[in-house]
Formats: structure tokens, C-alpha cells, sequence
């Protein structure tokens, strides 16, 4: 995916050429998951990894604008927003609850987004979840709350 790198450019040209921004692999994640998704620094300098965090919150809005759906699910049940709270992209979970994201959504085991949070040690992810009124009090199908799981 042109998202994973926040190559804008390349998902307007796609764009032009009637791509679908909602096209899922065969995990079911779509671009806008992929965009949310952050991964490891590249191996380059501290700056093109900020950059490339940047880029990838432009393209999670110019994904949007095009018609991209941050709210489809993939095979788990994840969405966007699951995803970049799991992996504490807290810029990428502001922005995605900005663009109307559910923050007590669950995926298939019914676990939110505070919960993945909690249960990965995403404080500022879990306070920002808190700060929007994400419900700590819910539960998992395993019966885990967000506190257990960061226990």
C-alpha cells in the first residue's frame, strides 16, 4: 500500500485512475489501515521517521477526502483506529476519532480500542481514549476489562 509509506502523491495518480480506496488485502485491511498502522522506524535518520509519520497523517486525511471508509474492519474485526491505538500512533488515533471513528467499537475477541491500548502499555493512547469518553468499564468476550489487560 502507497498509505504504509504516506506516498500522497501516488495514492492521488491512483486515485485519478479510479482505484478504490476501500481495495482490502487478504487480511481484509484497507488502506486507511495501513496509513494508521505504525511501524517500526526505518532504518534511516530520527527525522524521515517523523516525516514519514507526518506523511502518513496526510494520507489518512486525503484517504478520507477520497471516499476511504475508517470505519471497515478487517478479518479480525480491527479497525483504522484499532490499529493505531494498539500500536500507540497517538496522532493517527486523534485524528482518525476526529473523522468520526468509534472509540468503543469492538473487533471479533470484543475488545476496543482503549482495551489494545491498555493491554499494549499505550498510556497516552489509553488517557486520550479516556479524554474523548471511552468506556474503561467495558468487556472482552474473555470477560478483561482495559484495567486487566494492562495488568
Amino acid at each position: 500500500f502507497a498509505a504504509c509509506l504516506g506516498y500522497v502523491e501516488v495514492i492521488l495518480q491512483l486515485c485519478k485512475q479510479d482505484a478504490d480506496m476501500n481495495m482490502r488485502d487478504v487480511w481484509g485491511r484497507t488502506a486507511m489501515i495501513a496509513a494508521a498502522t505504525h511501524l517500526p522506524p526505518p532504518l534511516s535518520s530520527l527525522n524521515t521517521s517523523v516525516s514519514c509519520l507526518q506523511r502518513r497523517l496526510i494520507c489518512i486525511r486525503v484517504l478520507k477526502q477520497l471516499g476511504a471508509n475508517e470505519q471497515l474492519q478487517d478479518e479480525e474485526g480491527n479497525t483504522a483506529l484499532h490499529s493505531a491505538s494498539s500500536d500507540g500512533f497517538l496522532e493517527a488515533v486523534a485524528l482518525l476519532h476526529e473523522l468520526g471513528c468509534q472509540v468503543d467499537r469492538r473487533n471479533e475477541e470484543g475488545n476496543t480500542s482503549m482495551m489494545l491500548a491498555a493491554g499494549a502499555g499505550r498510556g497516552p493512547v489509553v488517557s486520550y481514549l479516556l479524554g474523548v469518553r471511552g468506556d474503561a468499564s467495558l468487556k472482552n468476550a474473555s470477560s478483561c476489562t482495559a484495567v486487566m489487560l494492562a495488568a
